[in-house]
């Protein structure tokens, strides 16, 4: 054993039950290194990274942790560097999708530190950053730890986002101790002369009135108006009399006050840019374009303006290669304005380490550049366009159906015939092909060099390759995780259970309405029931969840009966399905055998329903085959 003793924490893997066990050298201390060893770590060809988050006071901190040499595949060696303020951390094991593998977290040794700071960092990381960090918050051992701090060092409670918290878990768990005790404690800081910082009094201001107390929020709300003028909270309220004017006047002149009243900050760039971009959507509509691109100019945060930029762009570029463009030439000083703001340097959002940031970079450069080249190409530049769509396209891992269709004729346009030969015949082979790209390829070929008979041979050849390689890479998917049980209401108010399907093939599709990605697939999703409905084996469930705003179910069943959708959608209100089963965006699709496990995971839609349908196709094939195995 080195040094002390050994730490060890075994997780499970997402995706599979394969046991990885966790072993830090020593305890961890602030300002020392700490060598850390994952063992049991899959061995699949994908590209793993580590990130290490902490705490720098309340604000969460996200570092790459560089991974080491090993002799053994399925083993990973990290040395991490702790921060001297450093009281708690976590680091976990991401794939290239960001999706977090695993974990371990540790208590740092911090003799620097306040009084109970990993406990005070632990319950901040739990339950405000729980998604993120892929941690569940028990609200009443949230609440637990809080008041152990509290014992230990009462000012932590002066702390803003610590009292936040404190609040909240204390409202969920339904403590009446501490809801009186936080009660107490406003009213004392409503009796204080001064000492409360703007955050801590904004956050007691927002408590009182959701509590309820009107008379003990308005004195509150007096005393932080006397005290900070300039405060968040007027500022949110000058941002509700912008959303509330109606003619363009008022809001340019709610606008211009709050930009020389407020200086801008990370705190309320986003009410300003915001308001920007509202005017920049009404001179858009007016087609005014010198004035909205005046206003565009003015949008603060560089990631908010070249989104901004990037939206107008695209819309004027016609957003297809057939489409009209009307004023090209503001569509093309947009786009290259997009393009030309996305930095690595650019301040990163929360919870994302610099490698993610610069990932991200590239995303935004590819699908903004996807806009600039289809511009370019209207405007007779095919050269230049083909070099911004070939860094879109392999930036997307020839992924997106409508990149690779715009790629193609580029390639055409600008004479690189044997590249286009020899990407057409890549993109029939993986799936990735549009109808579009697929009449080109019949056209090109049938003109140049076959007659319909061997062209069609030759797809079925190529067809036959591609499904070839469907089914290689879904079985790399395979999963063998147990699914979480849930009981949940469908629209017609039935109680629908997992295990009332148990013996058949379940495809699990959680959903919103608001999801475009969602919405866009719901073709091939009919389209798979279609192919299914004789098929008593295999049922389809539809779980609606993150849905906001009022009537969540009448919504629901309004988009479902407006698209005639023949979907059995089952209402995740409470969001605890989603939640168990760590779905960290949507839409998320599970495939779950007759046993009741889960089998395949598939995040996301390519954009091509087809290909969808083959997907789903395969997994439900390649579950009924493993099914079948098993009775015999």
């Amino acid at each position: 054993m080195k040094k002390l003793f050994i730490l060890f924490s075994v997780l499970i893997a997402a995706g599979n039950l394969l046991a990885q066990t966790w072993t830090w050298d020593r305890t961890p201390e602030a300002g020392q290194n700490v060598n850390i060893q994952i063992n049991g770590v899959p061995n699949e060809p994908r590209p793993l990274h580590a990130v290490a988050y902490f705490f720098d006071g309340t604000e969460l901190i996200s570092n790459d942790v560089g991974l080491l040499p090993s002799d053994r595949a399925d083993q990973i060696n990290m040395a991490l560097v702790l921060h001297d303020h450093v009281s708690w951390v976590k680091v976990v094991l991401k794939d290239e999708f960001n999706e977090i593998l695993s974990g371990d977290e540790q208590m740092v040794n911090n003799p620097k530190a306040f009084p109970k700071a990993s406990l005070v960092e632990q319950t901040l990381a739990s339950s405000i950053y729980g998604r993120l960090l892929d941690m569940k918050v028990n609200e009443t051992e949230a609440v637990a730890s809080l008041n152990e701090a509290f014992k230990a060092y009462p000012q932590w409670m002066d702390n803003p986002e610590v009292f936040r918290t404190y609040y909240i878990m204390s409202k969920k768990a339904n403590s009446t101790y501490d809801m009186d005790r936080i009660k107490t404690y406003l009213t004392d800081l409503s009796n204080k002369s001064n000492g409360a910082s703007e955050m801590l009094m904004v956050q007691a201001v927002r408590a009182s009135k959701d509590m309820g107390d009107s008379t003990l929020s308005l004195v509150l709300r007096k005393k932080l108006d006397k005290q900070y003028p300039k405060s968040i909270m007027a500022q949110e309220e000058m941002m509700v009399s912008f959303t509330k004017a109606e003619a363009i006047e008022e809001q340019i002149k709610i606008r211009d006050q709050f930009i020389s009243r407020y200086t801008a900050t990370k705190d309320n760039k986003r009410m300003m840019d915001q308001m920007t971009s509202t005017l920049v959507q009404h001179y858009a509509e007016q087609e005014d374009w010198s004035k909205a691109k005046s206003y565009i100019d003015q949008i603060v945060d560089p990631i908010t303006k070249a989104s901004v930029c990037n939206n107008y762009a695209w819309t004027l570029s016609g957003e297809s290669i057939e489409a009209e463009a009307p004023h090209l030439d503001v569509a093309a000083d947009l786009s290259y304005t997009s393009l030309k703001l996305l930095s690595a340097d650019n301040t990163m959002p929360v919870g994302v380490t610099k490698k993610e940031w610069a990932a991200s970079m590239d995303t935004y450069q590819a699908m903004y550049g996807d806009t600039y080249a289809l511009i370019l190409y209207k405007q007779g530049k095919y050269d230049e366009a083909l070099d911004k769509q070939s860094f879109a396209v392999r930036n997307n891992k020839f992924e997106d159906p409508e990149m690779n269709e715009r790629y193609a004729v580029y390639l055409q346009k600008a004479g690189h015939t044997k590249e286009f030969e020899q990407f057409m015949d890549q993109i029939m082979v993986t799936g990735k092909a549009s109808p579009k790209v697929k009449a080109m390829h019949k056209e090109y070929w049938t003109s140049t060099a076959t007659n319909d008979q061997i062209y069609n041979q030759y797809v079925t050849q190529l067809e036959e390759r591609a499904k070839d390689l469907r089914v290689q890479k879904i079985k790399k998917m395979w999963e063998d995780t147990p699914a979480v049980p849930f009981t949940l209401k469908d629209l017609s108010g039935k109680v629908v259970s997992l295990s009332d399907y148990k013996g058949k093939t379940i495809v699990l599709d959680f959903w919103a309405t608001w999801c475009g990605p969602c919405k866009a697939s719901f073709p091939g999703m009919k389209k798979a029931i279609e192919h299914y409905a004789s098929d008593q084996s295999v049922v389809f469930l539809f779980v609606d969840t993150w849905e906001g705003g009022d009537n969540p179910q009448g919504k629901v069943t309004d988009f479902i009966s407006t698209n005639n959708y023949p979907f059995h959608v089952v209402m995740d209100s409470e969001n605890k399905v989603v939640a168990d089963y760590k779905v960290g965006g949507i839409p998320t699709k599970f495939i779950i055998g007759p046993d009741q496990k889960i089998r395949f995971t598939a995040i996301g839609y390519g954009g091509n329903n087809d290909e969808l349908v083959e997907e789903l196709k395969t997994m439900i094939q390649l579950v009924q085959e493993n099914a079948g195995m098993q009775k015999s």
